[in-house]
């Protein structure tokens, strides 16, 4: 307890120390993030407005407030209109950054990314444009035909003209009170949500008070906002060296001792779906967002299992990406992803309703 409290006396003293610089930074931050937006506003800087419909899902925040899941959403519900659907984007922190163009059947990983390649796996036939220029991206999906690009972490690019601006918020973690990067949390001011068509506010069954007082400030910052809840099901585990998919509620599982592994940005909410599905985590490994993994890593979790006895792990499908080339280190412990979709609690068939409105325009 007193290693405790000395730690917290020392990341005190160090935010102290370094709020100066970091408030400056955010000054310097928010004034770019200005300026570039009058750029594009006044014309100076120009903006690709393409034929198909573009559908943007950003946040106002950086961490994860759960983009793809909804990304996911909204190509399932597009399918069921008949449309041909695109996706466009970044592929952040690729290993092989440097590649641009349209997902093929070999890209692997290393060229797209990890959201990039889930969303591959589980949508085939839908073409994929990756790389920073997301404008390049939407015109190759016009030649490919496609009538909606769905524009991934899209709020803050102003390369693209889009029909609909979806804003994802975090509603376990406070809006109010929040400041610009890298002090704060936000990529942007909040009044900047004015120009949010839907607001959707994910993971509201952790934290009440939170969820409560994040729509109040919303509903003041944009009253004509659509704003809708969401929440995260637990689908089933697959096993990433068989690939089958066990469903969550097996005797197989409960009361199961088991290690997380992740490298995600918010790994609370994850931690607890595991819990709530009755498993017992008994070590945790968590590693930064986008992470890529090492044969130290697990060598590392090779060992604790060994020496605890527990011989299975559970991690996100974002990670599962990531984690393939390794799967040969862990010869005596299962490795399992939890597989998840978003679930719309508030406001879904006006959600759908909104959808379906600017695909007739």
């Amino acid at each position: 307890m007193e290693n405790q409290y000395l730690l917290f006396k020392e990341k005190k003293v160090l935010c102290r120390i370094l709020f100066p610089a970091l408030y400056l930074f955010s000054l310097i931050y928010g004034f770019l993030s200005a300026a570039i937006k009058l750029a594009y506003g006044r014309n100076i800087l120009r903006s690709y407005r393409p034929k198909l419909k573009v559908i943007s899902v950003g946040n106002i925040t950086v961490g994860g407030s759960g983009k793809t899941p909804l990304v996911e959403w909204l190509v399932e519900r597009l399918q069921k209109e008949n449309k041909k659907i695109g996706i466009v984007i970044r592929g952040y922190k690729r290993p092989a950054g440097s590649y641009k163009g349209l997902v093929k059947d070999n890209s692997s990983y290393f060229e797209i990314g990890d959201e990039a390649s889930m969303l591959k796996e589980k949508f085939k036939g839908v073409k994929i444009g990756v790389g920073e220029d997301k404008a390049h991206s939407a015109r190759l999906l016009e030649k490919e035909g496609c009538n909606v690009a769905i524009l991934d972490d899209g709020f803050q690019h102003w390369r693209l003209k889009r029909d609909l601006d979806i804003v994802v918020i975090d509603a376990s973690l406070p809006l109010a009170g929040q400041r610009l990067l890298p002090l704060g949390r936000l990529r942007e001011p909040l009044n900047s949500l004015k120009r949010a068509d839907i607001l959707c506010l994910t993971k509201t069954d952790i934290s009440q008070d939170n969820y409560r007082q994040n729509v109040e400030l919303l509903n003041k910052i944009n009253p004509k906002a659509l704003v809708t809840s969401a929440v995260y099901q637990a689908l089933g585990l697959r096993d990433l060296k068989t690939g089958v998919l066990s469903a969550m509620d097996s005797d197989r599982f409960f009361n199961k001792p088991v290690f997380i592994l992740c490298g995600i940005a918010n790994p609370l909410y994850f931690e607890k779906m595991v819990e709530g599905a009755g498993l017992m985590i008994k070590r945790k490994f968590i590693y930064p967002d986008h992470y890529q993994y090492k044969k130290a890593d697990f060598s590392l979790i090779g060992k604790a299992a060994k020496d605890s006895g527990v011989n299975t792990v559970i991690t996100t499908h974002k990670d599962a990406v990531r984690l393939k080339p390794f799967l040969g280190s862990l010869e005596n412990t299962d490795i399992f992803s939890l597989q998840v979709k978003l679930k719309i609690t508030e406001n879904e068939e006006a959600f759908y309703r909104r959808l379906l409105f600017i695909l007739s325009r």
